[in-house]
């Protein structure tokens, strides 16, 4: 019903989480927090440090989702957004080491 995809970015110690969907009909049930949190125990196996990623400016609902799960604005910006004007907003997480291994 989710769907993801990530990758480590240039510097071994940053993840990014490049993009993210779930199905109209599994909105609304945790799946996207589920799909986030993945991303977090992989990022943390691979000894990552930070965890970012890039949210469409208006996009309340995905930017409300990685708030919630500790995402901050980094002030910097993303990608120029298809209409050819605005640019997507970067996010990013401090991962601390994973306990659980």
């Amino acid at each position: 019903m989710g769907r993801d995809r990530c990758a480590h970015a240039s510097d071994g110690n940053v993840v990014e989480l490049i993009s993210m969907w779930v199905a109209p009909v599994a909105r609304g049930r945790g799946v996207d927090d589920e799909l986030v949190l993945a991303v977090e125990r992989w990022a943390r196996r691979t000894r990552a440090g930070v965890l970012r990623l890039s949210v469409a400016e208006g996009n309340e609902g995905a930017s409300a989702l990685y708030q919630r799960q500790g995402f901050v604005y980094t002030g910097e910006l993303g990608n120029l957004m298809p209409d050819g004007v605005r640019r997507e907003l970067v996010m990013s997480k401090k991962l601390s080491p994973s306990v659980a291994g």
